[in-house]
């Protein structure tokens, strides 16, 4: 889900006057969208004076101005794993040691104008839906790939460890073996045994 946050009806909405290591105004971990109004008059310790972002920022309205930290990130700062999108108009008169207006670790998209425009706002949220999907499509990739490697795994055993990895390989129908529609096609077993020195 996404937090927007938005001006207030007279036009003189504020995020000011807050206090934290990191994001004094704000700290995202998720999804956050700013269409208005002003974040500042913000302090952070560390990090990122107005706001600290570990997720997903996107400045379509809005300025973050005046804030303050004691290290990076007067204004904004965007962490290693953070995706901002800002208009360039829109972080100024921020106030830190290191990058007094954004400091940036992660991906940053700067816009030319005062607006971000829909499309633009459109493509980064179609961008955040799809992440979910390439991960299932990289975990099934490689559930496939340790299946083949494990089909063609010879028995393996360490008598003198404390660990033992057995691969039961796939049966043939056979007199006297059960058949391969009755047992699994392989079985693995990690087994703590004692330590034999």
């Amino acid at each position: 889900a996404a937090l927007t946050v938005k001006d207030s009806l007279n036009g003189e909405g504020k995020i000011t006057g807050g206090y934290a290591p990191h994001g004094g105004g704000i700290c995202n971990v998720g999804t956050l969208i700013l269409e208005g109004g002003c974040i500042t008059g913000n302090f952070a310790k560390y990090a990122g004076g107005g706001v600290a972002n570990y997720g997903v920022f996107i400045v379509k309205s809005g300025t973050v101005t005046a804030n303050t930290t004691g290290e990076e990130g007067g204004g904004i700062y965007n962490a290693s794993h953070g995706y901002l999108i800002v208009p360039k108009s829109a972080v100024y008169g921020n106030h830190a040691p290191t990058s007094a207006d954004i400091g940036n670790d992660g991906s940053m998209k700067t816009i030319g104008g005062d607006t971000v425009d829909s499309v633009t706002l459109n493509s980064a949220l179609d961008i955040i839906g799809v992440l979910p999907v390439l991960a299932l499509l990289i975990v099934l990739f490689f559930a496939v790939r340790l299946d083949n490697y494990l089909n063609n795994l010879p028995l393996i055993f360490f008598p003198n460890s404390s660990l033992a990895f057995w691969q039961y390989s796939q049966l043939q129908n056979t007199a006297g073996k059960p058949s391969d529609a009755a047992v699994p096609k392989y079985f693995i077993f990690i087994i703590l045994l004692p330590l034999s020195f």
